[in-house]
């Protein structure tokens, strides 16, 4: 009689640890991790806004060098650090920078480690780690003021933008189909995780909603209200979450990747240009 309960209690335990992010981290670096290494087609340099991009190589706090694409504008007393999402490289995330440029601002879009042609392999912790580095280049590097430089996260990347937003002066934080918080994003994506107890799972959770809660910097968050990855309730509660200065823009026809319509990304390219706007000094 004694043997059953101790078998259930065991097997509880086993299948907890086997979905665990903390024990089973190969498990949820599959889930999380896209990367598309070198590519000769991919890193033809694409020059946005008749800006071309200088390749740039960084190396982070624990030795790893990870490569990003720098959009310098001339005269620019601001920049954007763009993090990008979970698939692809700079290749094919370039575009980022054009709002940027656009805003008068230079840019930076950089490869996590193992994407592109950065080294080593992608980790939660690994890739804020290279954001961080992303950002120290361009403040100790390139010399920008640390509350000129805004931080621009999309899917994955929100993740990353959050946790340096969190230990680094800013301008502000623009967030594009992000995630509230990681285990509930895991929850989602791997229903079984709901019954892990928290002590399974990674000791940083990548908590969203933790972090705009206390930033002071104004923030602008984008969802599509169709999108199948991250559903758009992440948004509302980012946003009820964060303290202002917030904005909340919700595409009705927006998927995790696309707007759904040609007045949506109006609105979403006038969006940016008026939270990226600063004063030009007189000539």
């Amino acid at each position: 009689m004694i043997a059953i309960p101790v078998i259930l209690v065991s097997l509880v335990v086993v299948t907890a640890l086997a979905v665990s992010p903390r024990w089973n981290p190969k498990l949820y670096r599959k889930m999380l991790f896209s990367p598309e290494p070198f590519s000769e087609k991919d890193y033809n340099r694409k020059a946005r806004q008749g800006v071309e991009p200088v390749d740039v190589y960084i190396k982070t706090k624990s030795g790893t060098t990870i490569h990003g694409w720098y959009y310098e504008l001339e005269g620019a007393s601001h920049a954007v650090l763009l993090s990008h999402g979970n698939a692809g490289n700079v290749g094919s995330w370039s575009e980022m920078a054009e709002y940027a440029l656009r805003s008068g601002m230079s840019a930076l879009i950089y490869d996590y480690r193992g994407y592109g042609l950065s080294d080593g392999t992608p980790t939660l912790w690994g890739i804020c780690e290279d954001g961080l580095a992303a950002y120290d280049w361009l403040a100790n590097h390139k010399g920008f003021a640390p509350e000129n430089i805004v931080l621009f996260g999309i899917s994955m990347g929100t993740g990353v933008t959050c946790q340096i937003a969190r230990q680094r002066k800013h301008f502000g934080v623009i967030l594009e189909s992000g995630f509230s918080n990681f285990r509930r994003l895991t929850n989602e994506i791997v229903p079984v995780t709901r019954y892990v107890p928290m002590v399974f799972y990674f000791r940083q959770p990548m908590n969203n909603m933790a972090v705009v809660r206390e930033l002071e910097t104004p923030k602008l968050i984008f969802h599509g209200a169709l999108d199948e990855l991250i559903v758009v309730g992440h948004a509302t509660e980012l946003f009820e979450a964060a303290c202002d200065p917030k904005e909340l823009i919700i595409f009705p026809l927006g998927a995790h990747r696309g707007l759904g319509s040609r007045e949506a990304q109006l609105q979403y390219a006038a969006a940016i240009a008026s939270f990226l706007q600063i004063e030009k000094p007189a000539d």
